[in-house]
């Protein structure tokens, strides 16, 4: 259960962050819009602080997104770099390298996550 309630948390702080960058809000911004300090948002951005839920509602309005979007799973790096041509590409390159080096069982287990 505890390993849940620490998924979420994870993942509501790496919303917010990723939600004020891509909106180019400063941490000092966001804190005068929210009307909290500066401190606490550096203290929640890096998980040193957990939010009250009235904190979090704040910081909601301040950067004008649904509490939603704070709790949903956005597809990772790894899933999105999958759908890329970059990635075909590499893909066939590291197949190609495995190929030629069938008998290195090594070369397998360094690519292997990758493929």
């Amino acid at each position: 259960m505890n390993d849940d309630i620490q998924l979420a948390t994870q993942q509501v702080v790496y919303n917010l962050k990723k939600i004020r960058e891509e909106k180019n809000i400063s941490q000092l911004e966001l804190a005068h819009r929210a009307g909290i300090s500066q401190n606490m948002v550096t203290y929640i951005e890096t998980g040193k602080r957990s939010p009250t839920l009235q904190t979090l509602i704040k910081l909601c309005v301040a950067l004008e997104v649904s509490p939603s979007k704070l709790f949903t799973e956005e597809k990772t790096e790894k899933k999105r770099f999958h759908k890329t041509k970059d990635y075909q590409r590499y893909r066939t390159v590291f197949i190609n390298l495995f190929l030629l080096d069938q008998e290195n069982k090594r070369t397998y287990t360094l690519l292997g996550g990758l493929l």
